[in-house]
């Protein structure tokens, strides 16, 4: 049974006929989607996804939330369309209301508003990988990703001002642990001994110590583009244990309240947001993976993962990671228990799916499902604060 708390005196000072009371560009309530018609739809999917049998059938199917629409030039969105003199200003079909984001929706405040649905992030990168170099067209990945968060209402700055393009040679000059060695040979008496990255892959011990010596802004998100990820001793624990060779990108949490709280019991977060360049082959799988890494650090997408407080990813219509943290064990494993269906065959659309596989959609854009959206907020983001 769902149970839904009303603030009367909100209840009634709003108007059931005008999604934005107060007009201040942010539609009133917890989450719609434009075009649908009546709000039941929406929470009767809502309900739906919790059912433990995900959305199947046209019945339960929200296809909209795929789609834009045309908004008012001050509201939320982004201007799609590149070409010259381009004035038509669009936010997804999917809106997150005022209510979602702990604010009165009879109150024009969009100053309030702006700054919780806002992400500073400083870039750094191993040099030769770049994300600026990283184009298509008139865009680069920073762009595009910055456009497409746009028309969810999240107004993310890529802050370059600041940048580091951080050689190999710097990074053989930093520490990342020492080792014990005899004094002489033959001796009883041992020492420290430093113990220096190696720059060529990157374990996760390796990247704490980049975090530490180059994100100098703590009230950013730290997005580090670097190479490969590589197994390497020592190893930063218990991340490094569970971390698959493969992988292409990383990030401090999942957002999940439980993996917040298992990873606060081992002391900060190693990192922010990690993308692994030399994994990726194209501009579409660049913004893909940004996107993804991204949508975790703003609490995206983990309401479908296993585990004691959500703690093991599933993504999105696929698989579910297995390991354990911090000492809890993930209960994964299995496939993703509520997968969404919008009609096209394949429950591997959103951008919150494994590897490369999500969907682009008219004017390059990528899509979050309804299911992922629902738990997004900018109160836990990774390598801030900490």
């Amino acid at each position: 049974m769902t149970t839904v708390s009303v603030d009367e005196k909100v209840s009634k000072q709003i108007d059931p006929l005008n999604l934005d009371t107060d007009g201040d560009g942010y539609w009133d309530g917890w989450i719609g989607v434009h075009g649908v018609g009546y709000s039941d739809n929406v929470i009767l999917y809502r309900e739906n996804l919790q059912s433990g049998n995900g959305v199947s059938g046209a019945d339960e199917r929200v296809d909209e939330q795929v789609g834009v629409h045309v908004v008012h030039p001050e509201d939320p969105g982004a201007y799609l369309d590149n070409s010259p003199g381009s004035s038509v200003k669009r936010h997804s079909n999917v809106h997150l209301g005022e209510l979602h984001w702990d604010s009165d929706p009879t109150d024009p405040n969009p100053e309030q508003l702006d700054e919780k649905t806002s992400l500073e992030i400083e870039v750094d990168w191993l040099t030769g990988h770049n994300p600026s170099q990283i184009r298509r067209g008139g865009e680069t990945v920073l762009s595009s990703t910055k456009k497409n968060l746009a028309l969810y209402g999240i107004n993310v700055t890529f802050d370059e001002s600041n940048s580091d393009s951080i050689e190999k040679s710097d990074l053989q000059d930093l520490v990342k642990g020492h080792e014990r060695k005899l004094l002489f040979p033959g001796s009883t008496i041992t020492v420290p001994v430093p113990i220096y990255v190696t720059p060529d892959s990157l374990n996760v011990k390796e990247l704490s110590v980049i975090e530490n010596e180059y994100h100098d802004d703590d009230s950013k998100l730290h997005l580090l583009y670097a190479n490969e990820y590589g197994s390497d001793e020592p190893e930063y624990l218990p991340h490094d244990k569970f971390i698959p060779g493969n992988v292409i990108g990383l990030e401090g949490h999942t957002g999940s309240p439980g993996q917040v709280a298992a990873l606060e019991t081992t002391g900060r977060v190693p990192y922010g947001t990690v993308v692994f360049d030399n994994e990726t082959s194209s501009f579409s799988e660049a913004k893909k993976l940004l996107m993804h890494e991204l949508g975790h650090a703003l609490s995206i997408g983990w309401l479908d993962d296993k585990g004691d407080g959500h703690i093991a990813e599933c993504y999105s219509g696929s698989d579910c990671v297995k390991g354990s943290i911090a000492g809890v064990k993930l209960v994964g494993g299995g496939e993703d228990e509520t997968p969404e269906e919008i009609g096209i065959g394949d429950i591997r659309w959103s951008i919150m799916t494994r590897g490369y596989r999500a969907n682009e959609y008219s004017n390059n854009r990528l899509v979050y499902s309804l299911e992922e959206l629902i738990s997004i907020d900018t109160d836990d983001i990774p390598s801030t604060d900490d």
